[in-house]
């Protein structure tokens, strides 16, 4: 979309030497003070929409973030932060009691029954690991999109593309022509997707039905050695050819002016697949996600079952998680809703649905 451009380009090109000195990486703000009684970790889409609803809590919520210095200390015991939906929900199911798998390294791991996690950050839902009797389950409370984004000076026309042209760009790198412009990768138009490790890199990857980790010869994750970091626009001004995914909540929360959120879209714009444009204007200026984008994913929280199902062993979990009238999904900040105002879509009834389908890993 075109409607409103945010031209920093000074601010672009400083963007390009702080990430070319890897000081972009992870979380500006620092992690909360951990004076919730229930702690999680993991996914990094949903730390900053998560510390702001630990804030709104009243108590009951702490939410570590992905990246910081390690070891963290989560009550009384001294642990390496889960980076990440995959470290959130082992060092939970560790934490259960399961001696699930920890990360290469890791020289403090979660002591197996210490339950030091109550629950994990987890941007997609349980997939092979889905079982009717599964001792977890995947809370759904936001939606999330992606979708391209260009920089300030492009030339693409990208609003025009499908996802189907997409598509004939990244995974076959075969030539479209829209708006009367053929755009041939690595001639007129530079592919990007975000850095090794990135989840929306893993999602983008999925819906163009290429490899993340191996990717084609014409997609790249980085321009004349600098990487293409998730959530941030500066690459993209530093290449008018230059078009890649951005997670439409965190573009929207970006230029919310909320704290620990730094805008980093440094002119960014972001553009419409199939048509639908990803956002709304409730009024200039004030965008709201768009629910029916073409590409979206519900976000959840992972936690026992049994501890948060209706009648179930934790009543703070249930209190703060199970069902639409919870904490998690009334959460306001500054008098309005916390998960939309960082720029997820709402799920209405939807939120805190505990469904069976929803369930993982049978033995923990």
């Amino acid at each position: 979309m075109t409607t409103r451009r945010f031209g920093r380009r000074a601010a672009a090109a400083l963007g390009l030497v702080v990430l070319a000195t890897g000081a972009l990486t992870g979380s500006a703000h620092a992690d909360p003070p951990p004076n919730g009684v229930r702690h999680g970790a993991g996914a990094a889409i949903t730390e900053q929409v998560m510390q702001g609803i630990s804030e709104a809590s009243g108590g009951l919520l702490t939410s570590w973030h992905s990246f910081g210095p390690d070891p963290i200390v989560v009550k009384g015991i001294t642990v390496n932060r889960p980076s990440g939906s995959v470290e959130g929900v082992n060092a939970l199911r560790r934490s259960l009691g399961v001696a699930a798998p920890v990360p290469p390294g890791d020289q403090h791991p979660v002591p197996v029954g210490s339950d030091v996690f109550d629950f994990a950050r987890s941007s997609s839902g349980p997939g092979t690991n889905a079982s009717l009797t599964g001792q977890l389950v995947y809370v759904p409370f936001a939606l999330d999109g992606v979708t391209t984004a260009t920089g300030p000076t492009s030339a693409i026309n990208a609003d025009q593309f499908t996802l189907d042209q997409l598509r004939t760009l990244y995974r076959d790198g075969a030539s479209v022509t829209v708006g009367g412009t053929t755009y041939t990768p690595d001639v007129n138009i530079t592919l990007l997707v975000p850095q090794s490790g990135s989840e929306t890199r893993q999602l983008w990857a999925e819906q163009m039905q290429i490899n993340a980790t191996t990717l084609p010869a014409w997609v790249h994750d980085s321009i004349g050695g600098v990487p293409f970091q998730e959530h941030d626009g500066s690459l993209l001004g530093a290449d008018p050819n230059a078009i890649g995914p951005y997670s439409i909540a965190q573009w929207i929360a970006q230029g919310n002016g909320l704290p620990g959120v730094p805008d980093r879209r440094n002119g960014a714009d972001l553009h419409n697949n199939n048509g639908v444009a990803p956002y709304t204007e409730a009024t200039p200026g004030n965008e709201v996600f768009n629910s029916a984008f073409p590409i979206t994913r519900q976000l959840y929280n992972v936690m026992s079952y049994n501890q948060v199902r209706t009648g179930g062993t934790d009543s703070l979990l249930r209190i703060a998680f199970n069902g639409a009238s919870s904490r998690v999904c009334t959460a306001t900040t500054n008098g309005q809703p916390t998960i939309t105002l960082h720029g997820f879509g709402s799920l209405g009834s939807g939120c805190g649905a505990i469904l069976e389908t929803l369930r993982a890993f049978p033995n923990g």
